[in-house]
């Protein structure tokens, strides 16, 4: 990689050997990518689009009888598409992975307290 970034487009220049790709790049070509530095294995995971942020906290939606509740939530490390969940929501627990933005706007027009059904 070189150190220099240029002042106008922000970019530099990164040289890379592709594995088994197509010669689908140009010399000099434009790309955006996303460099892995590491893993990690954690025990709860769920969908990013699954946590809402409401009032400086994180909640998730949960089936309840009476259909669904926000629980309040602490989220870990997370990439673009997940999240860790560190506490809040067990293993293997369900949750509202699509819909959740509606839940959180009903709940918000409603009036609805966010902390309602989970012991505060």
């Amino acid at each position: 990689m070189s150190p220099l970034i240029s002042e106008e487009t922000r970019t530099f220049t990164a040289r890379c050997i592709l594995d088994g790709v197509d010669d689908d790049f140009a010399p000099g070509a434009f790309v955006r990518a996303r460099i892995m530095t590491g893993s990690a294995s954690v025990p709860v995971r769920i969908e990013r689009n699954a946590v809402q942020k409401v009032d400086g906290e994180w909640l998730v939606f949960v089936p309840s009888e009476t259909g669904f509740e926000s629980r309040e939530v602490k989220v870990g490390i997370g990439e673009p598409h997940f999240v860790e969940i560190v506490q809040g929501l067990e293993a293997g627990e369900e949750y509202v992975a699509q819909g959740s933005f509606s839940l959180k706007a009903e709940m918000i027009t409603s009036g609805m307290d966010p902390h309602a059904g989970h012991g505060h």
